[in-house]
């Protein structure tokens, strides 16, 4: 459900593929490694048993990022709405419609909680199963807001406005932490390959003149 995955079906499929890779993998890693079967059941076995989770928690993962890039934007065009007098439904299902193609995961949960009210659910329960079906604080966030606006009677479209800048400075300043990251994750790989790169072309020349040298007659 975290990876956009709403059929029941893939669950069902989940489970299967964490059934078979497992025995897939292993016969895979015995054919490849004839030399230890034991070995080969080992990487068999623990690649299959990690592998479909690794896969799900990546598409857990890619999606929770798209959604968190997108809900400033969004917010900024449901405040639009608000303020032209546009009821909170409504303003929700025409940025539905607006933001599909942008973003079409936080979309999809905008539809799914305008769905519910319509279906009869308070709009409590529904605003809180955005985090439910996406583990993203921001929106269980936004749900606090939403919900506290409405029961003081605050503006609301002041409240979004000041958690869209909210989230706004928490963007930009992972992306500076991230940045600063570069630099320490940069030297493993400057070791690792620049480095003796440089010094087999800086000091490739000399060492070969010194076994010439030390060579001749």
């Amino acid at each position: 459900r975290q990876a956009g995955l709403h059929d029941p079906a893939f669950v069902v499929l989940f489970g299967l593929v964490r059934l078979a890779a497992p025995i897939l993998l292993t016969l895979l890693a015995v054919a490849l490694v004839p030399g230890d079967p034991l070995l080969a059941v080992a990487i068999g076995v623990g690649t299959g048993v990690v592998l479909p989770r690794a896969v799900v928690d990546r598409l857990v993962a890619r999606r929770q990022r798209a959604i968190r890039l997108a809900l400033p934007d969004t917010l900024d065009l449901l405040v639009v709405c608000l303020e032209a007098g546009v009821s909170v439904d409504a303003a929700m299902l025409r940025v539905t419609r607006e933001m599909r193609r942008a973003a079409p995961g936080l979309a999809g949960e905008f539809a799914a909680v305008t769905r519910r009210v319509a279906a009869g659910i308070p709009r409590e329960e529904a605003l809180h199963g955005l985090y439910a079906r996406t583990g993203v604080d921001e929106l269980r966030g936004l749900a606090t807001a939403m919900i506290q606006g409405e029961k003081w009677g605050t503006s609301l479209s002041r409240v979004l406005r000041i958690y869209s800048e909210t989230l706004r400075t928490k963007r930009r300043q992972d992306a500076e932490a991230r940045a600063g990251k570069a630099s320490v994750k940069m030297i493993v790989p400057i070791v690792c390959f620049l480095l003796p790169a440089f010094f087999v072309v800086v000091l490739g020349p000399a060492v070969l003149a010194l076994v010439d040298t030390l060579g001749a007659p």
